[in-house]
């Protein structure tokens, strides 16, 4: 049988028939308006609880393996530093070792030294662009997840929250 304002309406005129219409109206407030079944139960919370807690594991998981991949890329990133010094030094050894070549050759190479160095710090630049591009892709999914989690908590726990609380009052008014 469907508990609708029509059946709640018939009951309420009986009840004020036999109780009077204080008494009717004040026993009809601490009648529920909606379909029981709707309600969460302490089973639901707790199904809901644990599907939160998977849910969040899940998450710690996601975010335990962005970590170890930003700490991959930072090894990455000293190894190319290490290896651009390693250039740098071995052009320094090249240097010194034609330092008995003319003046003309000296500014030779100090004018691919100097490209050299521009290419290396585009090199720097270009690795860092695409390592900052990268850290901000997991930065924003990581965001997503966790703002994807956090609306689905809230679709689940609020309506249990209000059941609980008219649930409460329903109680409290019966008591």
């Amino acid at each position: 049988m469907t508990f609708d304002e029509q059946m709640r309406a018939s009951i309420l005129a009986k009840l004020t028939e036999l109780l009077g219409a204080e008494e009717a109206a004040a026993l009809m407030e601490r009648v529920h308006p909606e379909d029981w079944s709707q309600l969460a139960t302490k089973a639901d919370l707790a199904a809901l609880r644990e599907e939160l807690l998977g849910e969040s594991g899940l998450l710690r998981r996601d975010i335990d393996v962005m970590r170890t991949d930003i700490d991959v890329m930072r090894t990455d990133i000293d190894v190319m530093r290490t290896d651009i010094d390693v250039m740098r030094t071995d052009i320094n050894g090249l240097r010194t070792e034609f330092g008995y070549f003319r003046e003309e050759t000296r500014a030779g190479f100090a004018r691919v030294d100097e490209r050299i160095d521009l290419k290396l710090e585009s090199v720097e630049h270009r690795l860092g662009a695409q390592i900052t591009s990268q850290i901000s892709g997991l930065r924003t999914e990581l965001s997503t997840s966790m703002r994807d989690l956090f609306v689905r908590m809230v679709a689940v726990m609020v309506p249990a929250i209000f059941s609980g609380v008219g649930l409460a009052f329903a109680a409290a008014k019966l008591s």
